[in-house]
């Protein structure tokens, strides 16, 4: 009887502390405040390593290219692909967390 009242009791009391003064709604509403100040400045950062990425990815495909190696190609791709997937990755978080 007595371990069957003790997680009850902390059921109980746990219920009446988060219903308290309205804390589930205003920590909701804080925390989508705070999401919606934060998603800008991750979505900027992101564009700004995929710029860096794009720069210095295209000078090492040139340099590959100029130097004659056989896999011009592979490194085009890996490059481009790091470019274009950090790119999606800033639309993804601005389409998902802004509202």
């Amino acid at each position: 009887m007595k371990k069957a009242l003790l997680p009850l009791l902390l059921f109980v009391t746990s219920i009446g502390f988060a219903q308290k003064s309205g804390g589930l709604a205003s920590g909701l509403s804080a925390a989508t405040g705070e999401l919606q100040s934060i998603v800008e400045p991750i979505t900027t950062f992101l564009y700004v390593i995929a710029a860096i990425i794009g720069v210095f990815g295209a000078i090492r495909v040139y340099s590959k290219h100029q130097n004659g190696d056989q896999d011009t190609n592979k490194a085009m791709g890996q490059w481009g692909f790091a470019f274009v997937f950090l790119i999606a990755a800033g639309f993804i978080i601005k389409a998902t967390f802004s509202v």
